[in-house]
């Protein structure tokens, strides 16, 4: 074969590959129109708004790439009947455009067109600086004890930066990181605390990187070692070991931790160990910027952990907090108390959001007897003050015996009354557009319900009852048609450990309130 043909083959083979690369590309990227809400409440229309876009672009990630499904998903008759799914978001916002936002009623909508992705998030520069905009750009500190043949590296004491620190900072600053002033945090660091930290002690590192406001710090070790001369030659062959873990500043959870080894062949020892750690300390901060963006993408995605510290507290009153929570803050997936100490309690609550999320809610939300005072925020945690607050008695009736009676506001889904499963409740429809909503736990249980609502009295009303799946996400049955008498039947499953019932009225023009019964019976 002559060298122009051969050439021309390895043109069209260079070709085809860079064809093949960019089909590739296309489609790991789709663009997707979603809409996101978010309930305004007392709180500033610009943070719903700032949580309706969050909320679309959750949905936007879903819909590209879909909830994934663990083992057979069975739909049959508009009832979910499996409850072994894996809703781990395997995709990432690349850019995004808002089409349209608007408010109706006490709700904040958006509608954005975004560009999902399933490529690999730590190569894409423009989608990594959206993740840490959207994460509040996290301040990184980077503090490594280096030991290299024939000295030691004190991270305190050394006015330069080693060699490890050097390259792992520059791994850092290519993916765009901001990374902490090394002479600031020395000016606060005490050398107990130093050591304890590039031990492992991840209490410690966080609280040296506390007080240079950083959001995460990375500490670690590099060493390097003499392997024995290379035969046949005057080389060393030098081995260099780093290890490395991602801290979580203000609740000390590590969040990643890398490894990586690296060997040099150098005639002396010391500048081999050099290389060595500096290979070493690349490949360890490649590893630790990966596992960081991947945990980053599962908070924004699926649910982050925020710790609350709760003071002035006591068992009663936390427990109805824990309640409340559970059913009337949107996004909350779960909530763990870790201790009650005195009056002081703390959480862990996995949220749709961060901390500054929790705040806004929790102070906007009326709770029975008391209300919170934020002390202290960042990004994972949030420090509240119970304050008690006189609450009005409400006289009973004759008929509080017979049934039970709706408390507003009841209006919205995260506002629900609880109902009692067997037993009817007396609720009214007032205005136009007036709705009511309740809260049915069921604890996981699969029984068959038979819902039915009448009115109390005379009525011009025609209702509808619509039952919400525990995340509030979509009606899973309802009334096939309003009526001023209404009865249909629906399944519970194990995927969910309540539902959320909702009930309107068609063709309500007048501002005269008007009473039901609701009832929810297990057959």
């Amino acid at each position: 074969m002559n060298k122009t043909l051969s050439k021309f083959f390895t043109f069209i083979l260079a070709m085809g590959m860079l064809g093949a690369a960019a089909l590739g590309t296309a489609q790991d990227s789709r663009t997707i129109d979603a809409q996101g809400v978010a309930f305004m409440q007392a709180q500033d229309p610009a943070i719903a708004r700032d949580e309706a876009i969050a909320d679309a672009l959750r949905k936007a990630v879903e819909q590209a790439v879909g909830t994934m499904i663990s083992s057979e998903t069975v739909v049959k008759n508009f009832q979910l009947l499996s409850d072994k799914i894996y809703n781990r978001t395997q995709g990432y916002v690349r850019n995004y455009t808002i089409i349209k936002e608007w408010k109706e009623d006490n709700i904040y909508n958006v509608k954005v067109s975004a560009e999902v992705t399933t490529a690999e998030l730590k190569d894409d520069l423009f989608a990594l600086k959206l993740l840490q905009e959207r994460k509040n750009k996290p301040r990184v500190m980077i503090m490594i004890e280096e030991h290299n043949i024939g000295q030691v590296n004190q991270w305190l004491n050394s006015i330069n930066m080693s060699a490890s620190e050097t390259a792992i900072t520059a791994k850092f600053q290519e993916k765009g990181f901001k990374i902490i002033d090394r002479r600031q945090a020395q000016k606060v660091a005490q050398a107990n605390q130093v050591k304890l930290a590039v031990q492992g002690d991840a209490s410690a590192a966080a609280a040296i990187a506390a007080q240079t406001r950083a959001e995460v710090i990375i500490v670690g070790k590099a060493i390097s070692e003499d392997a024995g001369s290379i035969a046949g030659s005057a080389m060393k062959s030098i081995q260099g070991n780093v290890t490395l873990s991602a801290i979580k500043v203000d609740n000390a959870e590590v969040i990643a931790t890398a490894s990586a080894h690296s060997a040099s062949p150098h005639i002396s020892a010391m500048s081999g160990g050099t290389a060595a750690i500096k290979k070493a300390s690349g490949k360890a901060a490649e590893q630790l910027i990966t596992s960081i963006i991947n945990k980053w993408q599962d908070e924004l995605y699926n649910a982050a952990t925020v710790q609350i510290m709760i003071s002035k507290t006591d068992f009663g009153s936390l427990n109805k907090f824990k309640r409340v929570l559970k059913t009337g803050i949107r996004g909350i997936k779960s909530v763990n108390q870790r201790s009650l100490v005195n009056d002081v309690a703390l959480l862990d609550v996995d949220v749709q959001g961060n901390a500054q999320y929790l705040a806004n809610k929790i102070t906007a939300t009326s709770f029975p007897g008391f209300r919170f005072s934020v002390t202290s925020i960042s990004q994972n945690r949030l420090d509240l003050q119970m304050i008690k607050v006189e609450e009005t008695a409400v006289p009973a009736t004759e008929d509080d015996s017979f049934e039970d009676e709706e408390v507003e506001p009841n209006n919205d889904l995260w506002h629900p009354n609880t109902l009692t499963l067997n037993g009817p409740i007396e609720g009214n429809i007032g205005e136009k557009g007036d709705v009511d909503c309740y809260l049915l736990e069921t604890d996981g249980k699969e029984m068959e319900m038979k819902v039915k609502i009448e009115p109390a009295g005379p009525t011009e009303l025609a209702y509808l009852v619509e039952i919400f799946d525990g995340d509030r996400n979509e009606v899973i049955s309802k009334s096939t048609k309003p009526g001023r008498g209404v009865t249909f039947i629906f399944k519970t499953n194990k995927l969910f450990e309540k539902y959320f019932v909702k009930v309107s009225a068609r063709k309500n023009m007048v501002d005269v309130e008007y009473s039901y019964i609701l009832k929810l019976n297990s057959i």
